[in-house]
């Protein structure tokens, strides 16, 4: 079975743009804003039902956030927003 992708006119897209947007403002030191956006791109990348775009989409997010976190590798950061309980 194919996974449908996501498109820009759909909900989940503008979501994706938002938290990305929202990834430049988090300051290093703001624990609680950095954990909020953390489960909320995990709750973003739960919903996207194509793993090749849930993976994109989690590069692209880690690549918004990395400036917040000084010498955090963008791997890292990619990794643990795929990570969750499932």
């Amino acid at each position: 079975m194919i996974a449908t992708r996501i498109r820009p006119s759909d909900c989940l897209f503008e979501l994706f743009v938002d938290l990305c947007a929202r990834a430049r403002t988090i300051r290093p030191y703001d624990g609680d804003a950095r954990q909020q956006w953390t489960e909320a791109c995990r709750d973003l990348l739960r919903a996207v039902p194509d793993s090749a775009q849930r993976a994109a989409w989690a590069v692209v997010l880690a690549d918004a956030f990395a400036p917040t976190m000084p010498g955090v590798p963008l791997e890292q950061i990619a990794r643990m927003l795929l990570e969750w309980d499932a």
